[in-house]
């Protein structure tokens, strides 16, 4: 790489391909916020986008295949901002269609060109995951697919204004590699990084007794969460995942994979499938002795066996953050708060409290979550990583295959989770918009001098129920059926129970208690 210090229309030129692409991310996250502007916002910053790639290949001319990425970003702006799309339907349509085509660009440069092979595959892969998720769930996946591209493409924007300035990064420097030169000059001591890994993993002289607290500490930890759970205390959970050590071998296999450290990353991955079989064994024996024990109308095991894209952001954050606590001893004290935002250990006990109880699908769903939070905690520590220069660009570069297979790996997987997350999400959207469209239809059906209310609607197994308090006569229940059906967009079994209210003065005694019955369409 060449390195200069002199002000040249290079310079410029690159000053203003940052600045493009700074812009570019900050429109693009600005419109996953503004649900009403997301088509002109994103529609911009995909033309601004679509201007850096031309001007790049107009100064290193490339095969026609190189060119599917800036038209794929030009013919996409231009469709946000000619139809205007919702950011729900339509424009998801357009985003993934668009995200399709770049990772076939990727692929094709992967394919003619040896250099940078590798880069261009993980960037074809992710380009077809994401793509993938937002055609499938544009609702719920297509605003934090959005955000978090805005997120990346406004960091590179910025690293490439400020190497391109300190006249760090040459003429033939790329937007990327502003950020490997930033990262290259963030580097630990030799010694510093040997001493950080040694707390990582159970070696050495020590190693038995370090063992021995991690397993008393998960055990603790499990019979806390248990109980927390099963007594729906949100307390007492809490301070389960503050005693948990289990994020300790997750963070050994995210420096594992970067350090190609193989035997001490499957120790890791041995350690933690070991704790989490033992908490979902424990938890499980715990719930067959407690007393008149039932799950039903539990907040935290609904919380638990649901997970949602949220669970996934979360996670991410936190692993993030715990990259970062644990790389830098100097913010170490935010640990216990990144232990409080991860659900691992209590989602381990409520599979173990599902499985004794023979619910196994919610019990599945528990586990998924547990597998949300740690794959997420491994690419996100290992970005950490990367970036506070614990894991030096040098050591990944020289173990290059191995880096590649296992963080590929943990990206398959976390795509693979995101496919379940999503469909739970638009599963609650599609229940909140049906409970919601049946309360309206309810009110509209009593009418305005009805002496009835709606007290609440609920989805059952197999229908909706709605529950009404008053006095007076009620109009047909088939006429609520109709507008229900009408509402959903399909046939839907409808079940209305009534309470019948009295009201008593002193000295008077009821004949019976107020009346419920229940009314069905014929």
């Amino acid at each position: 790489m060449n390195f200069t210090d002199r002000e040249t229309d290079w310079s410029r030129s690159q000053t203003i391909d940052g600045t493009a692409i700074a812009s570019a991310g900050a429109l693009i996250l600005l419109g996953s916020l503004l649900n009403e502007r997301f088509a002109l916002l994103v529609g911009v910053g995909l033309l601004l986008l679509a201007f850096v790639d031309q001007r790049r290949l107009r100064r290193h001319p490339a095969g026609i295949g190189s060119w599917l990425r800036p038209i794929a970003f030009t013919v996409a702006g231009i469709a946000l901002l000619v139809f205007d799309p919702d950011s729900t339907g339509s424009g998801g349509v357009v985003v993934g269609a668009a995200l399709m085509v770049v990772g076939l660009a990727s692929l094709w440069r992967a394919v003619r060109s040896r250099s940078n092979r590798s880069e261009n595959v993980v960037g074809a892969l992710v380009a077809f995951a994401l793509a993938t998720l937002v055609l499938l769930f544009p609702s719920t996946s297509l605003r934090g697919v959005s955000a978090s591209i805005g997120l990346v493409l406004f960091g590179i924007g910025f690293a490439l204004i400020a190497m391109t300035l300190s006249g760090r990064i040459g003429e033939d420097g790329r937007p990327w590699q502003a950020f490997v030169l930033w990262i290259r000059e963030r580097q630990y001591s030799p010694t510093e990084r040997r001493e950080l890994v040694d707390t990582l993993y159970f070696v050495g002289d020590d190693a038995s007794a370090r063992l021995t607290r991690f397993a008393t500490l998960l055990l603790l930890a499990a019979i806390i969460a248990t109980f927390g759970v099963a007594a729906d205390n949100v307390a007492v959970v809490v301070g389960a995942m503050l005693i948990s050590p289990i994020t300790a071998p997750i963070m050994g296999i995210s420096a594992g994979i970067l350090l190609g450290l193989r035997r001490r990353t499957l120790l890791a991955l041995l350690t933690l499938l070991g704790g989490g079989v033992g908490v979902v064994a424990l938890a499980a024996l715990i719930g067959a002795i407690i007393p008149s024990f039932t799950l039903e109308r539990n907040n935290l095991v609904s919380t638990f066996a649901s997970p949602t894209l949220i669970d996934l952001a979360v996670a991410l954050a936190a692993g993030a953050a715990g990259g970062f606590a644990t790389a830098r001893r100097d913010v170490s004290n935010s640990l216990p708060g990144v232990a409080v935002s991860l659900t691992l250990v209590p989602a381990l006990a409520t599979a173990g409290l599902l499985f004794q109880t023979g619910a196994f699908a919610f019990g599945v769903g528990a586990l998924l979550d547990f597998v949300t939070n740690a794959v997420a905690i491994v690419l996100a520590a290992a970005a950490a990583f990367v970036l506070t220069g614990f894991a030096p660009l040098r050591r990944i570069e020289e173990s290059g295959q191995s880096v590649r297979f296992g963080l590929g790996i943990a990206i398959l997987v976390v795509v693979l989770v995101t496919i379940p997350l999503a469909w739970s999400v638009e599963q609650i959207i599609e229940r909140n918009d049906l409970t919601t469209g049946v309360e309206v239809a309810t009110r509209e059906w009593l009418g305005e001098d009805s002496g009835y209310e709606v007290l609440d609607v609920s989805l059952l197994t197999d229908a909706v129920e709605v529950r009404l308090a008053g006095t007076g006569d009620l109009p047909e229940v088939n006429g609520l059926s109709s507008q229900v059906d009408e509402t959903a967009g399909r046939q839907v079994d409808l079940v209305v129970k009534v309470i019948e209210q009295k009201t008593l003065v002193p000295g008077q005694t009821a004949e019976a208690a107020p009346a419920v019955r229940e009314a069905t369409p014929a």
